[in-house]
């Protein structure tokens, strides 16, 4: 990502469009803008995730969707379910 693009949660960080400004100098932007948004799995984790982590501060999340494996309607290989296990127990 550019570090002039927000990576834009409203609920989470609604902070992050104070970089639009900045954005539109440094592009030569009169009107518009670059924003980005989160894919489905990442959107509902973090609105879960913020209230625990300005509660109790989270130094480490891990997250498998498998989503690129599954998302063309094909089922799961038990292989792929065995390295993502695997991949859990290296950290």
């Amino acid at each position: 990502m550019d570090p002039d693009v927000p990576l834009l949660i409203p609920e989470v960080n609604a902070g992050h469009l104070d970089a639009i400004p900045l954005q539109q100098k440094n592009r030569g932007y009169d009107t518009g803008f670059i924003v980005t948004n989160p894919n489905c799995s990442t959107a509902g984790l973090v609105l879960v995730l913020k209230p625990l982590a300005d509660a109790f501060g989270l130094e480490k999340i891990f997250v498998v969707t498998l989503q690129a494996i599954s998302g063309a309607g094909y089922p799961v290989s038990p292989r792929w379910i065995s390295k993502a296990r695997r991949s859990f127990h290296q950290w």
